[in-house]
């Protein structure tokens, strides 16, 4: 079963009343004040892990009061860049300096998701988003399904699969379409996220477009290899076209 998510973006006093109401859940991504404070929550940063004076900037964020205060569900973030002093460029990571090892970096990630567990709710739980691969050797080994298998397994932690993401991934690794999502191990995953990717003339890029029956062919493929009992939140990453996402969600329901 699928729980269809509304993310709070600039586009949500597009949608009319009626169309909110129908979401259990809607998705964060800054400590802004409530809208429809009795829905479920989840909150997704664009925070990661491995990220130097990690725990300072956390604290001073104001997500941990905002997730204790309003007993979100879920909190999810990055694992990589596979450096911890980065810089972000058009959407991409660029490290500066400190590149870790994959040993070293699974040892970060683990005091970090500690340190969370020390300061979040018992009920919150925490998960990591697979991130776009591009060539700018900040994603070398933390872009592959096989870390998000192995994190995921060590660390006791959840995956948001972000669909668009992995079509990136394999497009600019020169692999098939799916390859990433195929080797995901589906019950780690507990949040899907859907877009479209865009190719350009330097690679396949998130461009978080408006999705299709490309994304939903995938999710429903996806679908069948998941064999737990939990819901599944799924999430619309689109920002521009209001009426478009409404007839998304609905063809989502429709499908499932």
């Amino acid at each position: 079963m699928i729980n269809l998510v509304l993310p709070v973006s600039n586009i949500i006093k597009e949608f009319p009343l009626s169309f909110i109401n129908s979401f259990k859940t809607l998705e964060y991504k800054y400590p802004s004040p409530l809208i429809f404070p009795q829905k479920d929550k989840i909150f997704h940063s664009s925070f990661s892990l491995v990220q130097d004076d990690f725990e300072r900037i956390y604290r001073e964020s104001g997500i941990a009061s905002f997730i204790i205060k309003n007993r979100i569900r879920r909190f999810s973030l990055d694992a990589g860049p596979c450096f911890t002093v980065f810089k972000v460029v058009d959407n991409q990571y660029i490290g500066e300096k400190n590149r870790l090892t994959s040993g070293d970096l699974m040892m970060l990630c683990r005091k970090r998701i500690k340190f969370l567990r020390q300061l979040l709710p018992e009920q919150c739980e925490i998960a990591v988003e697979n991130l776009n691969y591009y060539n700018t050797s900040a994603y070398d080994g933390v872009c592959t399904a096989e870390f998000y298998n192995e994190l995921c397994k060590n660390l006791q932690i959840r995956l948001v699969l972000d669909i668009a993401h992995a079509f990136v991934t394999d497009y600019n690794l020169y692999k098939n379409r799916k390859q990433f999502i195929d080797l995901i191990d589906a019950n780690n995953v507990c949040e899907v996220h859907l877009s479209k990717m865009r190719v350009e003339s330097s690679g396949a890029i998130d461009a978080h477009e408006l999705p299709d029956e490309v994304e939903i062919n995938a999710l429903s493929e996806f679908m069948t290899r998941r064999n737990v009992k939990s819901n599944l939140d799924v999430v619309v990453e689109h920002y521009k076209n209001a009426s478009g996402v409404m007839t998304f969600y609905t063809k989502i329901m429709r499908t499932f």
